[in-house]
């Protein structure tokens, strides 16, 4: 009838005014609000992550790294953290070793680090996984640090490994995901990059920058 396709206009004219936001005063603005159901403001945090390193063509390098992290409000935290490293040779430098052993590029590990990062959370979000939500932070941080590395003296695999000992200031560019399983207990996925300014040779005078970029995935007890 006339009268239920009045109301049927109606209806239609009602969804329509409720995604079309143009009857609103020019002046006025629609926000998206979110609820933020898991809160770390003025709480500290202990994590502890690992995970491989990207340092040295030559070496298989793997970090070990508890962090404390005190956050500020939602958006801004302090963080520290002191990293051990362990290396070991990999197949490339096996490969050199046996065909020019006596023709050793200029290798640097990394042994050991320490600093600090502020980090900015601009996003907080949720997602779907099997059915459950999950919540997240999406964090960068900028920070500066020491990374203690070691230089192979060696020029030939024919004698023992020697190293000398170097101390390095770095600048820390970081970028992460904290997913909340509950109230206190986070999962952390971190890229941290070092950037390292050091002489490029055995023996030379000439300086580089360099990276040392770890690749951590832990957990963290909010406290």
């Amino acid at each position: 009838s006339w009268v239920e396709a009045a109301h049927a206009g109606q209806d239609q004219d009602s969804v329509d005014q409720e995604y079309d936001f143009s009857w609103l005063d020019p002046d006025k603005k629609v926000h998206v609000l979110q609820n933020r159901r898991y809160r770390k403001a003025l709480h500290p945090m202990l994590s502890f992550l690992g995970g491989p390193v990207a340092n040295d063509p030559f070496r298989s390098s793997y970090i070990l790294q508890p962090r404390l992290t005190f956050n500020l409000s939602e958006q801004f935290a302090i963080e520290g953290f002191y990293s051990i490293y362990l290396n070991s040779t990999n197949t490339f430098f096996d490969a050199l070793s046996q065909t020019s052993p006596n023709a050793l590029p200029t290798m640097r590990e990394s042994r050991s680090s320490y600093g600090g990062l502020l980090q900015w959370s601009p996003w907080y979000a949720k997602i779907n996984v099997f059915n459950s939500i999950l919540y997240f932070d999406w964090n960068f941080g900028v920070g500066a640090g020491v990374l203690n590395t070691a230089l192979d003296l060696r020029s030939s695999t024919s004698v023992p490994a020697s190293y000398e000992d170097e101390t390095n200031l770095g600048i820390l560019v970081s970028t992460g995901h904290q997913y909340h399983l509950n109230e206190w207990l986070k999962v952390r996925l971190d890229l941290t990059t070092t950037f390292f300014n050091t002489t490029i040779t055995r023996g030379g005078t000439e300086k580089d920058w360099f990276t040392d970029t770890a690749f951590t995935l832990g957990v963290g007890v909010q406290l």
